[in-house]
This record gives structure tokens, sequence and C-alpha cells, in this order.
């Protein structure tokens, strides 16, 4: 989510990798969901957090990304 080099952040140049990661986020949260944490298996709130801020980042490079070259790496 901090990352500052165009490798390893979320772009379009590159359809295959940016689904790759895409897909990689939205297995997160499906995990983060169904994940059991403690003898009772309980919802903690770490669940929550994760969840929240892996769905906010794919919303908001979604966001970002279509907005065009704006928000793009200077080459």
């Amino acid at each position: 989510m901090s990352s500052h080099h165009p490798i390893t952040a979320l772009s379009r140049l590159k359809m295959e990798e940016y689904q790759k990661a895409i897909t990689f986020l939205q297995d997160i949260v499906h995990l983060f969901r169904g994940i059991k944490i403690g003898q009772k298996g309980g919802w903690k709130p770490v669940q929550t957090g994760v969840i929240m801020a892996t769905t906010s980042i794919v919303a908001i490079q979604e966001e970002m990304l279509t907005q065009g070259p704006r928000f793009s790496y200077p080459e």
C-alpha cells in the first residue's frame, strides 16, 4: 500500500501482473472472512482491519487507475 516504486505498485502496465495482484488481495479478504482465530474461533478485530484495509485499497486503486495519467508514475 505504500509502494513508491512502479515495479511493486499496482499498475495496469502489465495486465497479467495486475490481475495476479488483485486476485491475491481478493484471496486475502476471502481468507480473513473464513479464518477461525483462537480456541473459540470467534471474530477478531484484526479480521475486520485486514478486510477493511484490503477492500479499501482495491477500491482506491480502481478509482485512481481509471482517472488516467494524472495518477501515473513519471517516466
